[in-house]
């Protein structure tokens, strides 16, 4: 899971950062396990819903540069992620994400990007897909058919660890509502890290979601050999989930130029 900046712009940086979303970690005593639970049993409960609209605030830090901006996301289940950033009032950046497809409009520059998610899964020799962006997002869990599921349980969680090729994952179910409160993901070759965190769940529409949600990945550098730390936080200001059609606008002028 190394992860090389230079191959990416700050636009690509600060849309994933959107996206993806943990800043500290509730260690808890685990106390009992059980082979014999059915794993449906306390797998967490997963939101379902048609379009999601959001706003929230967001702080992004890592070791050269520290972000606040206001963000806009809207979501088609399964099919489209967009997303619009900006700072003292004016939108920066737009990103449009399709099931294969990467897009991001860079308004200050007036450049665009376009990738998927091959290349970034190898920029960052880490596997990243569609319904992985769509379930850290959501607060699901990001693998639920991993293979090798272990069960722990003690009073306020069911632990849940599960591996995926080279990855230790973690997730935290809270036993009451079976939410998913913290995932951890291991590189077990690299050593690296990401832990997401959910809290001050509430209900919109309905629909159970975290107000809060945050994501901090631990990595060595490949160029520099450093131990870094990302970290980005999200304090959601509106949600609303709708079964009625959303508009997802994103056009290139002419006068933008490929990056």
């Amino acid at each position: 899971m190394y992860i090389t900046k230079k191959n990416y712009s700050l636009g690509f940086i600060a849309l994933f950062s959107c996206i993806l979303f943990s800043c500290k970690s509730n260690k808890t005593a685990l106390t009992t396990r059980h082979k014999n639970t059915p794993i449906d049993s306390v797998l967490a409960k997963e939101t379902k819903f048609t379009y999601l609209k959001s706003k929230f605030k967001l702080h992004f830090h890592d070791a050269e540069r520290d972000v606040k901006a206001k963000v806009r996301l809207r979501l088609k289940k399964d099919s489209l992620i967009w997303v619009s950033v900006s700072k003292t009032g004016f939108e920066g950046l737009r990103g449009m994400i399709t099931r294969d497809s990467i897009y991001v409009l860079d308004r200050m520059k007036k450049v665009y990007q376009v990738s998927d998610f091959t290349t970034l899964s190898k920029n960052f020799n880490f596997d990243i897909n569609f319904d992985l962006l769509q379930s850290m997002i959501l607060g699901n869990m990001p693998f639920r058919g991993a293979t090798k599921s272990k069960i722990v349980q003690n009073e306020k969680y069911w632990l849940i660890k599960q591996k995926r090729k080279h990855i230790d994952i973690e997730n935290y179910v809270n036993n009451r509502n079976r939410k998913l409160e913290q995932v951890l993901l291991t590189d077990i070759i690299t050593n690296n890290s990401l832990r997401m965190v959910y809290e001050d769940y509430a209900a919109y529409n309905d629909k159970v979601f975290p107000g809060k949600s945050s994501i901090t990945v631990k990595y060595k550098s490949k160029q520099k050999k450093q131990n870094l730390i990302t970290s980005v936080s999200i304090k959601y200001l509106k949600v609303e989930f709708t079964d009625e059609e959303v508009k997802f606008p994103f056009r290139v002028s002419k006068k933008y130029k490929r990056e």
